[in-house]
């Protein structure tokens, strides 16, 4: 069945899937949206809930997609040539301690063409090390590649 001339969607992809929504809803007007394993539901004129709904679910079903692949994607190391090899060979996060030096990080920027993306912490004992240098760290960081 094709739709009548006129009759304007937004396509919005979600899981890899495109979901067909209607642009404008009359009140007898009804679209599904059908997926068996996402959702299955129907957006009627003036029903905000069932909107609202969808996008707290979308929203939910992002984070938790971004969640798992930063946790899967994140390791933590304390020494330099494990850290050489696995950003060579992988595009993922490594946590590490980092002495704050700029010599540090153009180090492993020079060696690995990774750089900091985020001082999670700042820290303040001298047993741990700098991955790079081994001096006392100052900062929990997190290093990638950019890609």
């Amino acid at each position: 069945m094709s739709d009548p001339p006129g009759k304007c969607y937004g396509y919005i992809p979600i899981n890899g899937k495109i979901y067909k929504i209607p642009s404008v809803v009359t009140r007898s007007d009804c679209e599904k949206i059908k997926n068996s394993t996402w959702y299955d539901s129907s957006i009627i004129h003036n029903d905000s809930s069932i909107v609202l709904k969808m996008l707290d679910d979308i929203q939910l079903n992002m984070y938790n997609s971004a969640n798992a692949f930063l946790q899967k994607n994140t390791i933590e190391l304390d020494n330099y040539k494990e850290l050489e090899e696995k950003l060579s060979k992988d595009n993922c996060f490594v946590k590490a301690y980092w002495d704050g030096s700029e010599e540090s990080e153009l180090k492993v920027k020079e060696d690995t063409k990774a750089t900091i993306r985020c001082i999670l912490e700042d820290v303040d004992n001298k047993k741990l090390k700098c991955i790079v240098s081994d001096k006392p760290a100052k900062h929990l960081v997190i290093f990638a590649k950019a890609y």
